[in-house]
């Protein structure tokens, strides 16, 4: 599978890889708010704690698979 083509298509509109990535993000952070809120887990440390992943899912986006220029210009041309 090639990097620029979508993972899968709604309707007309196809999801990439980063929208998934964007869609990712605040998943780990609500998880720890939640453990905070349910458990005797201080509310700061249970969101810090999840704020970790989330970091490392947005280096990932950022540094390891970036989205360039020539990247999106290929998948322009795909759809």
């Amino acid at each position: 599978m090639s990097r620029i083509e979508p993972i899968t298509t709604v309707g007309s509109q196809s999801v990439s890889r980063y929208d998934l990535l964007l869609a990712a993000l605040p998943i780990p952070l609500l998880l720890g708010i939640g453990s905070g809120v349910l458990t005797d887990l201080p509310l700061a440390a249970a969101a810090g704690l999840g704020s970790v992943p989330s970091a490392l899912l947005l280096a990932y986006g950022l540094f390891v698979h970036a989205p360039r220029p020539e990247r999106m210009r290929e998948r322009g041309r795909s759809t």
